[in-house]
C-alpha cells in the first residue's frame, strides 16, 4: 500500500512517517518544510499542480493529510493564510483523490466542538446540536470536514477525519504558539514562572499513543460514510495539576504557578473528549498516562532544547 504523507515534516508527520515506514509501508512525504537530509518532495499544497506532480508519479492508495495552519491564535493572526491553506489546500487533496481512487485520511480538531463546557465532545453530537467554533482555527478545519463529507455523499470520496485531541511529545519545540504542555516542561527546567489558565482543563495525548490510533483509523476506519473520529486519551485534567506534575517532575516549585484568568476569547476554557467511538470501532485505547508523557517529552528538551542551546 502506497501512502502520501502532507505535513510529514511535522511533529507528528515525522513520528508517523518513521513508524509506517517500520512497517514496510511505501510513504511519499510533501511538506513546505525542507530538510537538507530528508527525501520529503517540496510541494505547496495550496498550488494544484505541486500536488498533482506527485500524484501523477505515485502509486497511492491512501493520503493522510496533516499539512495546515495550526493554532488558535495563528487563525486570528493571519485568518486569510489560515483559510486558504486549510480549506483550499484540502479541497486540491480531495479532487486528486478522487481522480486517484485513494483514501483520504484529514486531520481536523477538537476544537470544532467550540464551547461545551463539561458537556463530553462526542461525535455524534453534530446530530444533535450546532458547532459554535470559537476560533478561525476550528473554523477552516469545519468546513474542510464539510467539504469531505459532501464529496463523500455525492462523488464517493472514501474519507474519515481524526479529530486529535491536545497531542504532546518530543519533538516538538517550545515556543509562542506552541503545546501548554512543551512551554510548561521549558519554563519549568529553567526554573521560570508558569503562567496557568484557572479552571482550564484538558484531555492530553501522547504522541506515540496518539500516532497508534491514527493508524488504527486508516486501516479499520469507516471511509464509506466519511466516519470521524476523536483520539485522545481519557484523562481530564486541569492544566494547574499539569503545571504542578511538570514541576515536580523538574525538581521545582509550585511557587512557580501563576494563575491568571483564562482569555474571554478564542478559547473553550473545559474539552472533556468522548473516546468511545474509537475504542469501539477501532480497538484503540491511549496508554502513556500523562505523567509519563511529560516525563518524556522533559528528558527530550533537556537533551534536544536545552543541551543545544
Amino acid at each position: 500500500m502506497g501512502y502520501i504523507v502532507t505535513g510529514g515534516q511535522g511533529v507528528i508527520g515525522r513520528r508517523l512517517v518513521e513508524l509506517l515506514r517500520q512497517q514496510g509501508k511505501d510513504v511519499t512525504v510533501v511538506d513546505r518544510a525542507r530538510d537538507p537530509l530528508g527525501d520529503e518532495l517540496n510541494v505547496d499544497i495550496t498550488r494544484f499542480e505541486e500536488l498533482w506532480s506527485v500524484f501523477k508519479d505515485t502509486d497511492v492508495d491512501c493520503v493522510i493529510h496533516l499539512a495546515g495552519e495550526v493554532g488558535r491564535m495563528v487563525g486570528e493572526l493571519r485568518p486569510n493564510r489560515m483559510a486558504y491553506v486549510n480549506i483550499i489546500g484540502t479541497m486540491n487533496l480531495i479532487q486528486l483523490c478522487l481522480h486517484t481512487n485513494a483514501r483520504l485520511v484529514l486531520f481536523s480538531t477538537s476544537e470544532i466542538y467550540g464551547n461545551l463546557g463539561e458537556t463530553p465532545m462526542a461525535e455524534d453530537l453534530e446530530d444533535t446540536i450546532q458547532f459554535k467554533p470559537t476560533n478561525i482555527y476550528a473554523m477552516t478545519k469545519l468546513f474542510a470536514e464539510r467539504f469531505a463529507r459532501h464529496y463523500n455523499e455525492n462523488y464517493g470520496l472514501q474519507a474519515i477525519a481524526i479529530r486529535p485531541f491536545m497531542v504532546f511529545g518530543p519533538g516538538e519545540q517550545p515556543g509562542p504558539y506552541r503545546s501548554a504542555i512543551a512551554n510548561f516542561i521549558y519554563k519549568a527546567l529553567k526554573g521560570e514562572k508558569i503562567t496557568v489558565h484557572e479552571g482550564t482543563v484538558r484531555s492530553w495525548t501522547y504522541l506515540d499513543d496518539f500516532i497508534e490510533g491514527v493508524l488504527l483509523a486508516a486501516e479499520k476506519g469507516d471511509f464509506a460514510n466519511c466516519a470521524a473520529y476523536n483520539i485522545g486519551r481519557n484523562d481530564p485534567t486541569s492544566m494547574e495539576d499539569i503545571a504542578r506534575m511538570t514541576l515536580r517532575l523538574a525538581g521545582q516549585s509550585e511557587d512557580l504557578i501563576e494563575l491568571v484568568p483564562p482569555p474571554s476569547q478564542f478559547l473553550s476554557p473545559v474539552k472533556y473528549g468522548s473516546f468511545d467511538k474509537a475504542e469501539k470501532e477501532l480497538g484503540f485505547v491511549a496508554k502513556t498516562p500523562v505523567e509519563e508523557g511529560i516525563r518524556k517529552t522533559m528528558d527530550w528538551q533537556k537533551q534536544e532544547v536545552l543541551g543545544k542551546s
